[in-house]
């Protein structure tokens, strides 16, 4: 049998406390992740209607994003063309009102 110094004795005490405040912290998350998924179930079977789903709660504004984008690019393309006609303009203005420097 090893005999423990008092000093390896008291650094075995302490892992042993400290074993234990962590065994027990992690059983507390456990009840505590029960308790909110227990929650959240309930919550997906009564919530009020018209609210978001807990599951996809940014999917309203998601689509919202997507219609937003889908509008730009198609406003966009026309703005694209009005810059190009624009731009065609300016170069028949450019070039009929060159000024050459000697």
């Amino acid at each position: 049998m090893k005999y423990l110094l008092s000093s390896e004795s008291k650094q075995l005490d302490e892992v042993r406390c400290y074993s234990k405040q962590y065994l027990t912290f992690i059983s507390f998350l456990d009840f505590r992740i029960e308790e909110y998924e227990q929650a959240l179930k309930e919550w997906e079977e009564m919530r009020p209607p018209g609210s978001a789903s807990s599951a996809d709660p940014f999917g309203h504004y998601k689509q919202k994003f997507e219609e937003r984008q889908q509008a730009k690019s198609e406003s966009g393309d026309t703005q694209e063309n009005d810059v190009k006609k624009d731009e065609g303009q300016e170069d028949e203005k450019g070039e009929a009102g060159e000024v050459t420097i000697q």
